[in-house]
């Protein structure tokens, strides 16, 4: 029902439009009354009117000064005034004002309900204009959307190539960036839109553009301040991990130089593609690659020396050999400082070792905000270092603490294990499944599912199937039992699906094994 808000300033005149005015059938509701205009103004902001019916003489603020308010507020309100036939010159005046309606005093409800009609094609209209203008701006703003993420991938793939070019056509799409990094994805053996919308989301408190380059990759261009690095770093890292947790394929994401001037943009993307060469080094598949100045000028020995030294120190982080991975640690850097390596590249060195030690913690669920101690993040506290000695202790106490970390939680995995089977061996004749052994261990599903398999090499399922078929096996050479009897009291009531898996673990039908 569409709200009406009664003017005026003669209780018995609100009283009878209140009453004797058939407003249901209307499909209104009066919702409010007030003495003048200063009143209704108090009760717009309280009630929210659509239409106002007013007196033209009050006190205090007449009709036409309230029309005036509404109109020059540009409220979503309708009026109609009432007026007497002396007054009715008068209150012309308000047609300015896009008055609705004039209705004469005294007022037959059905004139009055004829312009509250009129009132609400007005509504009516105004709501479709609004439609219509929000649609359109939605469309310029999306059209918008897609020419500058045109213009971003034409810089990348060399459509648009000289400066003054780049300048222009983003002047002309008023793409002004003051700090910006480029970003490219590349997800091997998958379409790389399905995943431009968890881009988007890992984004989204920032001004960016995401293009589709080729089938499997995705250049992102983001506004970014340089002091801010850390954070953007920290997004690359989160999104990385979420990938690897629905996406088989290899993923890769590589990360520019910092940039202030968008006519930099080509040399940007150039050195994201740059950067992600240096995956060639990596054992492990997933790499998040961040361009060094330094990147290029880089011998493939030394390249090489550096990635085994971060594979040493994870090998010894494993196993808990805290003088030696500090040993390894201190040796990388004094060789970094020795040498007078840039000093962007030692820094990336050290956050290259902070993704790593990421990767470990990702295996738990866990990350540095989990158990670090200080407030600043890690990636920051890298950028700030002054000397490479500063850094290289940095990177110890960092690895200590991971260390430590990881040399709890697997005392803690294999407690875990050992529940989980004990489970398993005393409750096979019932249903299990994953999301009751998790609630028994006290973890959740996914995780519980990764562990198993990762301490066990099975999953946990054929090794519910293993402990089961197992003390079939036991029951058909020691009992008499039926195939179904052995089936129920192994917890697989369904004899047909026991021979099936029981022929495909022993390699012989359940029959068979009874007769041996």
């Amino acid at each position: 029902m569409h709200k009406v808000l009664i003017v005026d300033d003669e209780r018995a005149i609100r009283l009878g439009l209140v009453n004797f005015v058939a407003w249901a059938s209307a499909d209104c509701e009066v919702v409010g009354e007030a003495i003048n205009g200063l009143e209704a103004i108090e009760k717009i902001q309280e009630l929210a009117p659509e239409i106002i019916v007013t007196d033209v003489k009050m006190p205090g603020m007449n009709g036409i000064e309230l029309a005036k308010y509404i109109h020059e507020k540009v409220l979503p309100i309708k009026v109609i005034i009432l007026t007497g036939y002396t007054d009715f010159s008068y209150a012309q005046a308000a047609l300015k004002y896009n008055v609705v309606d004039f209705v004469l005093k005294p007022t037959e409800p059905v004139q009055l309900i004829a312009a509250v009609t009129k009132a609400k094609a007005q509504l009516l209209a105004a709501v479709e204009v609004d439609y219509s203008l929000s649609l359109l701006k939605n469309k310029i703003i999306d059209y918008s959307e897609a020419l500058r993420e045109k213009f971003i991938k034409d810089v990348f793939d060399g459509v648009i190539k000289t400066n003054s070019a780049i300048a222009d056509k983003a002047n002309e799409l008023e793409l002004n960036l003051t700090s910006y990094y480029v970003l490219l994805f590349e997800i091997h053996n998958t379409n790389a839109e399905d995943i431009k919308q968890l881009i988007s989301l890992a984004f989204k408190d920032y001004t960016f553009y995401t293009v589709c380059l080729k089938e499997s990759q995705l250049g992102t261009l983001i506004s970014f301040k340089d002091e801010n690095s850390y954070l953007l770093f920290e997004l690359c890292s989160e999104i990385l991990r979420t990938l690897e947790g629905f996406i088989s394929a290899p993923i890769s994401i590589g990360i520019s130089n910092p940039h202030l001037n968008i006519m930099e943009l080509k040399t940007a993307y150039e050195e994201t593609s740059i950067s992600l060469t240096s995956r060639f080094y990596n054992k492990t598949e997933n790499s998040l690659c961040i361009y060094s100045n330094y990147v290029n000028s880089l011998c493939h020995e030394e390249k090489f020396s550096t990635n085994t030294s971060v594979e040493n120190i994870l090998d010894e982080i494993k196993v808990g050999n805290g003088p030696e991975f500090s040993r390894l640690i201190s040796e990388l850097f004094e060789q970094l400082r020795a040498t007078k390596q840039p000093i962007d590249y030692i820094k990336n060195t050290g956050i290259n070792l902070c993704f790593a030690f990421q990767a470990l913690l990702s295996n738990y669920n866990l990350s540095f905000s989990s158990f670090t101690k200080e407030e600043q993040p890690i990636y920051k506290q890298i950028v700030a270092c002054t000397s490479a000695l500063k850094l290289s202790q940095l990177i110890v106490e960092l690895a200590s603490e991971v260390s430590i970390k990881l040399a709890i939680i697997t005392k803690q995995n294999n407690l875990i294990i050992i529940k989980t089977m004990r489970y398993i061996n005393e409750n096979y004749k019932s249903s299990i499944t994953l999301k009751i052994l998790s609630d028994y261990v006290h973890t959740n599903s996914s995780y519980l599912s990764r562990l198993f398999k990762k301490e066990t090499g099975d999953t946990v399922t054929k090794t519910i199937n293993k402990v089961r078929l197992e003390k079939a096996k036991e029951l058909l050479s020691t009992t008499d039992l039926k195939t179904y009897e052995v089936a129920e009291e192994v917890g697989i009531p369904d004899p047909s699906y026991f021979s099936i898996i029981f022929k495909k673990y022993t390699g012989v039908s359940p029959k068979d094994y009874s007769r041996r």
